[in-house]
């Protein structure tokens, strides 16, 4: 059946993937080496034993595909020197040095407040802000969209996603009773 199904340079194809392993900009390491292990795995799958690709094999072709500074890093160490090589801990330090180079140097720099950005608000200032947002647009405070729901009553997946409330929208004060408008069912459509 695999012969049937595969063609027949399959295996030469994941051997030039992997000697050309790359890791991309936004990739973690852990992400880089999990996709690298994968192709070991199928590189792997229907090879003799002395012709299958080793652990060792494949981290120098991982560490190939690194930025210089991580390969400096992995040098440095010495992890591609331990024997018996043993994957697992040449990932997790590898890691390591990852997530080292990832942190800023020094103290983080101070962030100025932007004359169009919102001053920060207090927890229950910011929920209110939102909460007007949504009344405003007609949304759902929980699936966040125009279900037709009454609040506290939309049986939709809650949506944690970010919401964009412009920079020029003005919170109004919230009443002492105030209770969350039903949704709309379907948005308003403006003049014209």
């Amino acid at each position: 059946m695999f012969d049937f199904a595969l063609p027949n340079n399959w295996c030469s194809g994941l051997q030039r993937q992997i000697r050309k392993l790359e890791m991309s900009q936004t990739e973690t390491f852990l992400e880089y080496s999990t996709r690298a292990r994968t192709l070991q795995s199928l590189f792997n799958f229907d090879a003799k034993k002395l012709s299958q690709l080793g652990d060792l094999q494949l981290a120098e072709f991982v560490v190939y595909g690194l930025s210089d500074a991580l390969q400096d890093r992995i040098h440095e160490r010495q992890l591609l020197e331990t024997s018996p090589f043993m994957y697992g801990q040449f990932e997790k330090q590898s890691n390591a040095s990852f997530l080292a180079l990832q942190r800023p140097m020094g103290p983080a720099p101070v962030t100025k407040a932007t004359p169009s950005a919102p001053p920060t608000l207090g927890r229950d200032e910011f929920i209110w802000r939102v909460q007007a947002f949504l009344d405003s647009q007609g949304l759902c405070h929980f699936c966040k969209r125009h279900c037709g729901n009454a609040a506290g009553a939309c049986p939709g997946p809650i949506d944690r996603s970010h919401i964009n409330i412009p920079n020029d929208f003005q919170t109004p004060t919230k009443p002492l009773n105030y209770v969350a408008p039903r949704a709309w069912s379907k948005p308003t459509t403006g003049p014209g």
